[in-house]
């Protein structure tokens, strides 16, 4: 029998449900699953389910995109109703946090905007390279405060949370001006006028690049799309993690065509380790321990290795990542010492996990961190190094007990 064609949102004559079949003649799709005769009942439960479960996660997606798009416009109209921005990211910053914050910058002074990027910590030697790099400003709590007082918006890169962006957060609460959180990292704190989050994305640059298209009448330079292909050539760990999907390499295809030298960049990124750095990681690799039935790694960096090698905290860079090319290592742990410490009192463990399998990020959440499922950090207090260890690989144990 043919049926009318039930457009989206109408009544379907066969079912008398709201929904959206493809036209007239063809089988309802919710009443597919009764086809070719009768079937037992848990069948036709379990196909009913299924059913409705894809519905759902289609409308909640749409749901989603929708959000993300009226977010990210929002950040836009921030950006051109301010005249002075200042743009921050987390403490110890990235190439994700440098890569977005020099973007976010390039772009902002295209449109004729007055911006500053203040950091709480230097960036990275081997990111100082990238275009407007010598912009960056390092955030001193007596000369600062003004800049901030003067934002009519702060654009909050990278970072959902307070106590991740160091002493640059104080002047961010104290100031006046509009925050502008634009993050994929999960659960940001409710600290901005605007928030801009998608955990999809591979890097706050992905997010940044969609931004961008927005004001498409503004075209983006080389210099930018460096920068935007630096932000996610590090944060995909040279497009090889798990999440690294179609719409990543679309966008990246995108920034070539602007004029992103992938072959010089990578380079420029990777290839520019010292000599210190090589000799700081073969001591560090020689403390190498496996636990967990073979299944976790970790590594130590103590304070006499980088004394001894000259090398300093940058230089550990990739460090992580090596104890995941262990045969049968799900997870890994760079247990680092603080440089400079005296004494126990002022100690401070620096915690970077890399995951194939089990959640870090809830493990790192433990040590007042996070991060990502299969990347993350966090730090412990007024321990020793081989104590930090102890109690790092307690708290992994029992996630890999229970996942």
């Amino acid at each position: 029998m043919n049926y009318p064609a039930a457009s989206s949102g109408e009544l379907n004559p066969q079912c008398g449900i709201k929904t959206a079949c493809s036209g007239a003649g063809k089988r309802c799709g919710f009443l597919s699953i009764f086809a070719r005769g009768k079937r037992p009942m848990a069948i036709v439960k379990t196909k009913l389910k299924i059913y409705l479960f894809s519905k759902i996660l289609e409308i909640l997606t749409k749901r989603k995109i929708m959000k993300l798009k009226q977010s990210l416009q929002k950040c836009h109209e921030v950006l051109l109703e301010s005249e002075n921005i200042i743009i921050c990211t987390h403490e110890k910053p990235d190439g994700d946090a440098i890569g977005s914050s020099l973007a976010l910058y390039l772009y902002a002074v295209s449109l004729g905007k007055k911006a500053t990027i203040v950091l709480n910590n230097p960036a990275p030697p081997n990111l100082v390279f990238m275009p407007a790099a010598d912009k960056m400003i390092l955030y001193d709590q007596s000369g600062n405060q003004q800049l901030f007082d003067e934002a009519d918006a702060i654009f909050i890169l990278d970072v959902g949370a307070l106590a991740r962006i160091g002493d640059v957060g104080l002047a961010i609460v104290k100031s006046g001006g509009k925050k502008v959180i634009i993050d994929h990292h999960e659960e940001p704190e409710d600290i901005a006028d605007v928030i801009c989050v998608d955990t999809a994305a591979t890097a706050t640059g992905e997010i940044l690049y969609r931004l961008f298209q927005i004001g498409s009448n503004t075209a983006l330079s080389k210099e930018i799309a460096e920068c935007l292909y630096v932000s996610i050539l590090m944060d995909t760990g040279s497009f090889r993690f798990d999440r690294t999907g179609s719409e990543t390499h679309r966008i990246v295809a995108g920034l070539i065509g602007l004029g992103a030298n992938p072959a010089l960049l990578y380079d420029r990124v990777y290839n520019n380790r010292s000599l210190n750095s090589m000799r700081l990681e073969g001591l560090a690799r020689a403390t190498a321990e496996l636990d967990l039935d073979g299944k976790f790694c970790s590594m130590l960096v103590r304070q006499e290795f980088f004394e001894e090698t000259g090398a300093n905290k940058y230089d550990t860079e990739g460090f992580v990542e090596s104890m995941l090319s262990i045969k049968g290592v799900e997870a890994g742990v760079l247990i680092t010492q603080n440089i400079n410490i005296d004494n126990i009192e002022n100690e401070e463990i620096r915690l970077s996990f890399r995951s194939k399998t089990i959640s870090v990020r809830k493990v790192a959440m433990r040590f007042g961190g996070g991060g990502h499922k299969l990347a993350a950090g966090g730090k412990i207090y007024n321990r020793t190094i081989d104590e930090a260890k102890e109690i790092v690989l307690k708290a992994v144990g029992e996630f890999f007990a229970n996942k």
